[in-house]
C-alpha cells in the first residue's frame, strides 16, 4: 500500500514490478523526472503475474519514455491520473500511457477520468472519460488481436494519425460517445471483426473521418 510517495530523478523505473503482486494500490503521490514512471515486465514463459491494482490520484510529469508501462495486468483500475509532459523521448515508442500485454491472458483493466499529455497505447481494456491531448501518432489504440474493449465518453485532440485505431485482428470492439477533433483521421479500423461505433462526434478531421480496412460486421 503506497500512499503520498514522491519517486523523482531515476535513471531506470520510479516504480517497476519484475516477479509477482498481488494486490498492488497506490494512492496520490508524485512520478516525475524518471526515464519511465510506473511499469511491470513480462518474459516469455516466466510465470510471473500482477493483478488486483489500484493506482488512483497520482500525478505524473517529465518520465521520459513513458509514464505508465505495463506488460502484465489484470484486475486493475487506473484512475483519475494526471499525465503531463511524459513520454516525449524514443518517437512511437513514447507514450504516456502504454498497456502492453505480453505473453498471457489478461481481464477487467479500466483506465478511468485519466487527463494523459501524450499519446495513450491502450490494449485489452475499458477506457472511458479521459481527455488524451497529443501532438503524434495516435490518440487510443487497440492492438495485439484485442477482444471485448470498450472506449466511451473519451476526448481526443491533435493526433497525426487516427484519433482512435483499431487494428491486428481484433473482434467486438465498441467505440461509444467519443469526441475526435484536430486529427489526420478520426477512427480508423483494420482487420477487426464485430466493431460498434454508436454516437461519436468526429470534428475538424484533415484527412478521413471513418476509415475501415478489411475485417466484418462493422456497425455504423
Amino acid at each position: 500500500d503506497l500512499r503520498n510517495v514522491r519517486l523523482t530523478g531515476n535513471g531506470g523505473y520510479g516504480l517497476r514490478v519484475r516477479g509477482s503482486v498481488n494486490n498492488l494500490d497506490m494512492h496520490g503521490g508524485l512520478v516525475s523526472g524518471n526515464k519511465n514512471g510506473v511499469g511491470s515486465v513480462k518474459g516469455n514463459g516466466d510465470g510471473t503475474y500482477l493483478t488486483d491494482v489500484n493506482i488512483n490520484d497520482v500525478t505524473f510529469t517529465n518520465n521520459a519514455g513513458k509514464a505508465v508501462y505495463m506488460e502484465k495486468l489484470s484486475d486493475a483500475t487506473l484512475k483519475d491520473l494526471d499525465i503531463r509532459t511524459s513520454g516525449t523521448t524514443g518517437g512511437n515508442a513514447a507514450a504516456g500511457i502504454d498497456i502492453n500485454l505480453k505473453y498471457g491472458d489478461y481481464q477487467n483493466i479500466v483506465l478511468d477520468g485519466t487527463n494523459a499529455a501524450n499519446p495513450a497505447t491502450l490494449s485489452g481494456l475499458t477506457v472511458k472519460n479521459s481527455d488524451i491531448v497529443t501532438t503524434g501518432g495516435y490518440g487510443i489504440s487497440l492492438g495485439n488481436a484485442i477482444t471485448t474493449a470498450l472506449v466511451d465518453g473519451n476526448t481526443v485532440t491533435g493526433a497525426t494519425a487516427a484519433g482512435l485505431y483499431a487494428y491486428g485482428g481484433g473482434s467486438d470492439i465498441t467505440l461509444n460517445n467519443n469526441v475526435v477533433k484536430n486529427v489526420s483521421t478520426g477512427i480508423a479500423a483494420v482487420g477487426i471483426q464485430d466493431i460498434t461505433m454508436d454516437g461519436n462526434t468526429l470534428e475538424d478531421i484533415s484527412k478521413v473521418g471513418v476509415n475501415i480496412q478489411g475485417g466484418t460486421n462493422a456497425d455504423l
